[in-house]
């Protein structure tokens, strides 16, 4: 079986700041977990459905990004992904030897994020610092007539 490497995303590295009304998904997996009423724990269930099947990256504590296709979670908020990819920050050596090829050169010079297939994994939840859903185009072009949503999500464009 051969394995190909998808292509970094370029729009990971550099992510925007968030906007001061948008909500990320972690809390959402932890208010199921401790909401107060059984409306709260319902919505957040339904929207919690509404997300399997969909590709999520989640950032971690040491800087690594998944990304995957959201099969589950628990009661821990460990997170189930499913033909997943590693992203690892370009090394220091790397970032410099960019940099110095930038100034050389005059044009602009990236370092590459090194990926690597890691299929199914879980992610644990005390490890998670960002989750984020990846929204295809065709799927924002087809849901521009429906209701904005209450919950506001971060979503790569």
């Amino acid at each position: 079986m051969v394995i190909k490497s998808r292509p970094v995303p370029s729009r990971i590295v550099f992510a925007p700041p968030l906007d001061p009304g948008s909500v990320l998904l972690a809390p959402v997996v932890s208010t199921i977990i401790h909401s107060r009423t059984k409306m709260e724990q319902a919505e957040a269930l339904s929207f919690l459905g509404s997300l399997l099947g969909k590709t999520l990256h989640i950032t971690i504590l040491d800087g690594r990004l998944f990304t995957g296709i959201f099969k589950c979670t628990d009661n821990e908020s460990n997170i189930v992904l499913g033909n997943a990819f590693e992203y690892r920050m370009p090394s220091k050596s790397a970032e410099e030897k960019a940099m110095a090829e930038a100034q050389a050169t005059g044009k602009p010079a990236k370092a590459d994020m090194t990926s690597r297939f890691v299929g199914l994994i879980v992610v644990p939840g005390d490890q998670t610092v960002k989750i984020e859903l990846e929204e295809s185009r065709l799927a924002s072009t087809a849901t521009a007539t429906t209701p904005a949503p209450s919950l506001t999500i971060r979503t790569k464009s």
